[in-house]
C-alpha cells in the first residue's frame, strides 16, 4: 500500500501530456498498473503481523484511484498500457463488483468512460475486456436488484445498455465478440427490462417500410420473448447468445450500419 501512496503523491499532479508521455513516467506507470494486477492474484497481503494484512482488493482499489486521473487519451494510445490499464480494470470489476460500485462518484465515472471507450477505440482484446468488466458490473447489479438491495451503479448502467444496444445493432460488429457482447447485451437487459423495451420501440418507430418494420419486430420476438425468463444461468446465456446470433443474422442486411 506504502508503495501505492508514494507513487500517487509524487504523480498525481503530473496528468499534463509533457509530463506522462516521457517514457520513465510511463514506464513507471505500467509497472504499478503490473504490480496491481498480480496483486489481484492474492485474497490478503501478509506484511508481517495481524495488524498489518490488508486486503488486495483494497491496495488495488486505492491503486486506481491513483490511475484513473492518469489514463488520459493520450495515455491509452500506448498499446502496452492501454492492454495493462483495462486488464486490470476488468480483473477488479470480476472479482470485486460491489467494492467498484461504492467508487467515490467522479472516479466511477471516469472509470465509466474509460469502459464506454475501450468498447469501441483500441481494439477487439480491449473491447472484449470492456464487455467483460460490464457483464460483471451488470451481472452483480441484477443479482442485488433480486434481493431488492439499492445499487449506486444501477442508473448508469441504463447508458450502457443504450451503447450495446446500437452498437449490436446500428454498427458495423465483430462476431468474434458475440459472446462476451451477449453477455453483457443480457445481462444490461435484466438490469433494465422496461428501458431495454422503449429502446427496441423506438427503433422500430424509426422504420418508415412497414415490412422491414414487421421483420424486425418478429426479430425481436425471437431474441427476447414476452415469456422470456430473466436469469444470468449459464444456460439462459447459452441460449441468448444462440438467439442473439440468429437475431443479428437476420436484420443487420436491413438495418443501417454506420
Amino acid at each position: 500500500m506504502a508503495l501505492v501512496q508514494t507513487y500517487g503523491k509524487c504523480n498525481l499532479g503530473k496528468v499534463s501530456e509533457e509530463t506522462l508521455t516521457e517514457e520513465e513516467q510511463l514506464n513507471d506507470l505500467l509497472l504499478l498498473i503490473k504490480l496491481l494486477t498480480n496483486l489481484l492474484s492474492k485474497d490478503i497481503l501478509d506484511f508481517g503481523s495481524e495488524d498489518q494484512k490488508v486486503s488486495a482488493a483494497d491496495v488495488a482499489l486505492y491503486g486506481l484511484h491513483v490511475i484513473i486521473p492518469l489514463m488520459s487519451s493520450e495515455v491509452l494510445k500506448f498499446p502496452v498500457l492501454c492492454s495493462e490499464f483495462f486488464k486490470l480494470t476488468t480483473y477488479v470489476c470480476e472479482m470485486y463488483p460491489a467494492k467498484m460500485s461504492l467508487l467515490p462518484q467522479d472516479l466511477f465515472k471516469n472509470l465509466m468512460t474509460s469502459l464506454e471507450v475501450g468498447l469501441t477505440n483500441y481494439g477487439p482484446d480491449v473491447t472484449k475486456m470492456s464487455l467483460e468488466a460490464l457483464s460483471s458490473l451488470a451481472t452483480h447489479c441484477f443479482l442485488e436488484i433480486q434481493k431488492n438491495v439499492k445499487v449506486p451503479i444501477h442508473e448508469i448502467l441504463q447508458h450502457f445498455l443504450k451503447t450495446l444496444f446500437d452498437m449490436l445493432l446500428l454498427q458495423s460488429f465483430d462476431m468474434d465478440l458475440l459472446q462476451p457482447a451477449a453477455e453483457a447485451f443480457l445481462a444490461l437487459i435484466c438490469c433494465h427490462q422496461m428501458y431495454y423495451t422503449e429502446l427496441v420501440r423506438s427503433l422500430l418507430a424509426q422504420q418508415t417500410d412497414q415490412v422491414v418494420c414487421q421483420r424486425l419486430l418478429d426479430a425481436f420476438n425471437q431474441l427476447t420473448p414476452s415469456d422470456m425468463k430473466l436469469s444470468l444461468d449459464r444456460l439462459n446465456k447459452v441460449q441468448f447468445r444462440k438467439s442473439l446470433d440468429v437475431f443479428l443474422g437476420s436484420v443487420k442486411g436491413f438495418l443501417c450500419v454506420k
